[in-house]
């Protein structure tokens, strides 16, 4: 029997008695025809369907629908990936009106149709259905893949489908997917090469925003099969608990949505003392290298250079002068660049950057194309992000005189890197290791774009990325200093924690207010 103070959970949402959300979490949904009940369609017939699952993690499938003629003689077809309605909480791919719609677009187009399912808020908020949108796409990806090497495709796919002329389409919240997909695409989030999106299709895009526009503040028309109310509702089902619909999956134009217009490009070189490491280092470096992208946003390109001591310095400065001369040629090529490039890329903002040394080379770089010896137009250089700069010096600073215990750099290490990678026989004075040592160019008359310096406070080199800072700002530099109390030299690719958080935001800010 229940006690006096028992009550039944109270419904705190409704969705047109289609799906509720109960007081205690609990979440009941009955069936979205009695919505609208199916219409009657008429029989499209030679059209060939299978269910395929792309995502078996989420149990999610997508439906392959494609003309019994298609392929052999009869040529490839493009193929759409169509993402249904449903405002994010309703319906799914097999549902009757968006099969037979797919029916029809297989037959009229013609095209090989890819109707793909995706999961639902509120029981999953977005962006799940923007990562399910994602994942139909990897999915494709690996078809194009495979026909291409020694995989198996689906046959449908591998006999009638061309994977160069991609299309994505979707009507009302699937038309906000094929959105955030050109955005997750052209951000460099969503690779997707062998496969070639030829265009993005929006009918009837359902977006949102906390203002209201003339049409929303507007009475409704009677019967309008669709109101402000129930758009609000569906934005409250289905974004995350306690956002507004100025929320970048509802609203592109938000305060805190990602910019439409063509990316920076963010050349980052990796440490090692010129010695250790590549470009393609999992762990840390690329975990930086990922959030970079994610979080600026930019097109990230981490370069490769040939280590010491089998080619000593300046072999690496060498190799990222040839690769700036790579990227000015794609800056030329307009629209022929790399395809990614060409789609993302804003060639006018490139910023350097690089961690330890691959921020030393990232100096080293800016102050030749600075001082006209590496041209770069018509690309050019909006600024450089130096992260534990790895600079020498045969006088010992304070720091380096009496270092921290438990260092991640200790002044043995440099100097063992620095014998590896100058010159033979070069002191630690060498230009290439002091920046301001008695051979070292001057750098007052060098056209140096903003510099954010990074200083970690248990660095054994803090005194020398000090000193650079500070000689910088007497020169009448643009310099940006981000110091971090109790982090060690290289911090951003040791471990993640709140201090590589910081940094991220530090880093957004320098790159989006740089122009």
């Amino acid at each position: 029997m229940s006690g006096a103070g028992d009550t039944a959970p109270r419904v705190v949402e409704d969705y047109r008695g289609v799906i509720q959300i109960l007081s205690d979490g609990t979440i009941v949904r009955s069936d979205p025809a009695v919505l609208r009940p199916p219409e009657c369609f008429p029989d499209v017939p030679g059209i060939q369907w299978e269910d395929v699952v792309y995502d078996a993690a989420h149990g999610l499938k997508l439906r392959v629908y494609r003309s019994a003629a298609a392929g052999g003689d009869a040529g490839k077809l493009p193929v759409l990936v169509y993402f249904h309605s449903g405002g994010f909480c309703l319906g799914t791919f097999a549902q009757p009106n968006f099969h037979s719609g797919c029916l029809r677009l297989a037959s009229e187009l013609p095209a090989v149709v890819l109707s793909a399912d995706y999961r639902l808020g509120p029981e999953h908020r977005l962006p799940a259905a923007m990562d399910d949108a994602a994942a139909a796409l990897s999915w494709l990806r690996g078809q194009a893949a495979s026909a291409l090497g020694s995989g198996v495709p689906h046959p449908w796919l591998a006999k009638s489908a061309d994977f160069t002329r991609v299309f994505v389409a979707g009507e009302s919240s699937g038309a906000n997917m094929s959105h955030h997909v050109a955005v997750r695409r052209g951000s460099g989030q969503l690779p997707l090469d062998p496969l070639r999106i030829a265009g993005h299709v929006l009918l009837t895009p359902y977006f949102g925003g906390a203002e209201r526009t003339a049409a929303e503040a507007a009475e409704p028309p009677a019967g309008a099969p669709f109101t402000p109310e129930m758009s609000d509702a569906m934005w409250r089902l289905s974004l995350p608990a306690g956002a507004t619909r100025d929320h970048p999956a509802a609203n592109p134009f938000g305060p805190d949505s990602p910019g439409l217009e063509p990316l920076p490009v963010l050349v980052h070189f990796h440490g090692g003392g010129y010695c250790i490491g590549s470009y393609d280092q999992l762990g840390g470096a690329d975990h930086l290298r990922r959030r970079l992208a994610a979080e600026l946003p930019a097109v990230v390109l981490s370069v490769q250079y040939r280590l010491a001591p089998e080619h000593r310095l300046p072999a690496a400065i060498e190799d990222g002068a040839a690769f700036l001369a790579w990227l000015r040629a794609q800056a030329a090529l307009g629209a022929g660049a790399d395809p990614w490039l060409a789609e993302s890329a804003d060639f006018a903002r490139t910023f350097l950057s690089g961690v330890s040394a691959g921020a030393n080379l990232a100096h080293h770089l800016t102050v030749r194309v600075g001082s006209g010896q590496v041209a770069l137009a018509p690309a050019r250089l909006a600024g450089c992000a130096l992260l534990s700069a790895f600079f020498g010096g045969v006088e010992r600073t304070a720091a380096e005189s009496d270092p921290p215990d438990g260092v991640s750099l200790t002044v043995e290490m440099a100097d063992q890197f620095w014998r590896m990678a100058l010159p033979a026989g070069a002191t630690r004075d060498h230009p290439l290791a002091n920046v301001f040592g008695p051979d070292s160019p001057d750098l007052e008359p060098v056209a140096l774009p903003p510099v954010l310096v990074e200083a970690p406070e248990g660095d054994v080199l803090r005194d020398r990325v000090l000193l650079y800072a500070a000689r910088l700002k007497e020169m009448g530099k643009a310099v940006e200093l981000a110091e971090f109390k109790g982090e060690q030299h290289g911090f951003s690719v040791l471990r993640w924690g709140e201090a590589n958080e910081e940094l991220i935001r530090i880093l957004k800010h320098f790159v989006g207010q740089t122009k």
